[in-house]
């Protein structure tokens, strides 16, 4: 089971979508005029909350840059609705500019909102599974409480090799006293180098950096003080041997 993937938070991205919607009627005929106020109104009250901010922060404050942050983010946002939301939804948004913009008729809405509610549970299921794996290490080892994958934590690598796009790490977790291989795909950082074995992992987090998940070790060599090194790769999935 691979948990917190890219595709995961990308997910919980998406079932934050109907609740930043705004429902209107206007929205259930396409009109260009509709739009075009819409996206002036947006903009402004982008261009507002922008000078608060550069207010707050005591920054000089760059109309320019904020508009055309805006316009990037709206187009971020018609990608992004675009390429998430399914066929049978965007063939009843009459002006899918105007759902990029946070609009949508009530009928749309409520779609929407039912089709995020399933990603949703999907999300927390697989949340709860990855809850639920802590609490089984939590009863092998009598903690109270366990924080992330703590059983692989302090655990060296025995071994790498590499499959096609992938690098296989080989630890021991002597907590539970099983063999895990954790793979990672793509990794940006070249672990083919052998002077990894015997590394540490001390980090262990699963979670979206970029589109990349992080994982954490300390490198030991004997002639330089230790350093840890951050990996991050597309995937990160662990197997017991």
């Amino acid at each position: 089971m691979r948990y917190f993937t890219p595709e995961w938070h990308q997910d919980t991205v998406v079932c934050e979508m109907y609740m930043q919607l705004r429902k209107t009627q206007k929205a259930a005929e396409f009109s260009e005029k509709f739009y075009q106020n819409l996206y002036k109104i947006e903009k402004k009250a982008f261009l507002r909350y922008s000078k608060r901010i550069a207010r707050f922060s005591r920054e000089k404050f760059d109309a320019a840059a904020a508009q055309n942050q805006f316009d990037a983010n709206y187009q971020e946002n018609l990608a992004f609705v675009k390429a998430n939301l399914p066929s049978e939804i965007l063939e009843k948004v009459k002006d899918i500019r105007v759902l990029a913009l946070g609009s949508a008729e009530y009928d749309v809405a409520a779609e929407i909102e039912r089709f995020c509610g399933r990603v949703d549970r999907k999300c927390r299921a697989v949340a709860a599974e990855y809850e639920d794996q802590l609490q089984a290490v939590a009863q092998i080892t009598g903690w109270e409480t366990v924080n992330s994958l703590d059983l692989l934590v302090g655990s060296p690598i025995e071994s790498i090799s590499q499959d096609g796009n992938t690098t296989v790490l080989t630890t021991s977790s002597e907590l539970v006293g099983v063999s895990y291989s954790v793979e990672l795909d793509d990794a940006a950082v070249a672990l083919q180098d052998q002077s990894y074995v015997g590394s540490i992992i001390v980090q262990h987090e699963l979670c979206a950096e970029d589109d990349s998940l992080c994982f954490g070790l300390l490198c030991l060599d004997g002639n330089s003080d230790p350093i840890t090194v951050e990996i991050k790769a597309k995937q990160i999935s662990i197997k017991k041997n």
